[in-house]
């Protein structure tokens, strides 16, 4: 039987020429059979995976396959498959995925919502600088919310499709965990607890807002917890969430009304002081109980006995002023202190008198008030001498022409109560020629008023100096 030999040749022979189409070579350098085609330089190897094959045969090399695929499984034989470092991306919106690789630098810093990828890769990306990957539509993360980077971060993704893509795991540079699917609390807008919050022995902060102008209602910012309160305008409402726990300053002087949407402590309003600080707490919307009081000059608030306290409602200081007005008298006390220290007449010896008045202003009719009054003098203390009015435009105090003034009165009455506004006290004028008096004083509105007002005038000229102050006498 004869026998076919084709030609024999090396391999630098063979890859120099374009074999005719059935021709057979072989390469003598590669022990292998080679298949001309017409147009393939060098032919075609017949080499299959058991020896040699008919055409065309397997691949010698998978490199030489552009698109290759499996049958079955892979099976990698106890080797490892590996996977290519592609070139740094920069960064872009849509960030786009070479194909040179499976792990990618990705460098700069423009953030980014979608990806332009091909369907069925598995990819990493790791991150040089801070930019913000967007949840929602063609990118999905875990926990459902954008994700801010940081240098050194990794991301393992998946493209379910085309330029779709699964985030399948995160791993953040300082090793961090990412916690209930968060990446940062800052970016849900209503965080909510599912129990109990466990501080693990560190704080919770608290932040300082901006300055809120006093104002009726005083409008409470949603920028902080702790707020300085300027101006000196009181308030009996606030503007308020539910469920609020914040603390404010005050630089000034103004009364915050007790009672409707506020309750203070005592039942009482309360005058600040400049440093006072005062915490609350909303209990529904624009409904706020006081919690504590801290006074700047570190007095207490209500009495240490738990009743009888005098709770102040006003005070004011002359300074050549016609009257001297105090206001916020209400239905909170059933009695009124009123206290009149070292008022000094701008000029002459006037007498000293009181009026009250409601919401409308201070009364001054010429048959509003009735009063009586006995004086007894250090010049003549065994000898008392009265007088008083059943219809006049005042209560006077006294009626000593006086060089100074000072008294301790009460007011007998709620200012809404039924009976006429009554006040009665101990004067202390200072004559004319020096001499101490004595006075002892009752008097009444005439009529059943709404009582919110207390006025002191001299009959004639201002009030240099001095002061008058009001109490509110608890009875709790």
């Amino acid at each position: 039987m004869a026998k076919f030999f084709p030609p024999t040749i090396t391999t630098a022979q063979r890859t120099a020429i374009t074999p005719d189409k059935g021709e057979i070579m072989f390469d003598s350098d590669l022990d292998t059979f080679y298949l001309g085609d017409g147009s393939t330089l060098g032919g075609i190897t017949l080499k299959g995976d058991t020896g040699d094959v008919g055409p065309p045969g397997p691949l010698g090399a998978v490199v030489d396959d552009t698109s290759p695929q499996l049958g079955g499984f892979l099976d990698p034989n106890g080797n490892y498959i590996g996977m290519g470092k592609g070139g740094d991306i920069a960064s872009s919106s849509p960030l786009v995925i070479d194909i040179d690789g499976d792990y990618f630098d990705i460098t700069g810093t423009n953030s980014f919502s979608t990806m332009t990828v091909i369907e069925n890769r598995f990819f990493i990306l790791e991150f040089d600088a801070v930019l913000t990957i967007t949840h929602g539509g063609s990118i999905t993360l875990p926990g459902s919310t954008n994700f801010t980077t940081a240098a050194g971060d990794h991301l393992l993704c998946f493209s379910t499709a085309a330029n779709t893509v699964r985030v399948v795991a995160i791993t953040k540079a300082d090793g961090s965990a990412v916690v209930s699917g968060l990446f940062n609390v800052s970016e849900d807008t209503t965080p909510q607890l599912g129990g109990f919050l466990d501080p693990n022995g560190n704080y919770i902060g608290s932040e300082k807002g901006g300055d809120i102008a006093s104002s009726s209602p005083l409008t409470i910012g949603t920028n902080g917890d702790y707020f300085d309160v300027t101006g000196t305008t009181g308030f009996s409402t606030m503007t308020v969430a539910v469920n609020r726990l914040f603390r404010l300053q005050f630089d000034g002087i103004l009364t915050i009304t007790h009672g409707g949407s506020i309750t203070l402590p005592g039942s009482a309003n309360f005058t600040t002081a400049a440093g006072d600080e005062i915490t609350f707490f909303s209990t529904a919307t624009n409904t706020v109980r006081v919690v504590a009081i801290t006074k700047a000059d570190g007095t207490p608030v209500i009495s240490p006995n738990g009743g009888g306290a005098w709770n102040l409602i006003g005070t004011i200081e002359a300074s050549d002023d016609a009257t001297l007005t105090i206001t916020g008298l209400d239905s909170t006390y059933d009695t009124y202190a009123i206290g009149l220290s070292d008022l000094i007449p701008a000029t002459g010896t006037p007498i000293a008198h009181l009026r009250v008045g409601d919401s409308g202003g201070i009364d001054s009719g010429s048959t509003d008030y009735n009063y009586v009054y006995h004086i007894t003098a250090s010049t003549n203390p065994t000898i008392y001498t009265g007088s008083g009015s059943i219809g006049d435009t005042h209560i006077k105090l006294g009626g000593v022409a006086c060089n100074a003034f000072g008294g301790m009165l009460f007011l007998h009455r709620p200012g809404d109560g039924d009976s006429f506004p009554s006040i009665s006290g101990t004067c202390a004028p200072q004559n004319s020629n020096d001499n101490s008096q004595l006075c002892v004083i009752a008097g009444h509105r005439t009529a059943v008023i709404t009582l919110d007002r207390i006025q002191f005038l001299f009959s004639s000229g201002n009030v240099s100096t001095g002061r008058m102050t009001i109490w509110g006498l608890s009875h709790e």
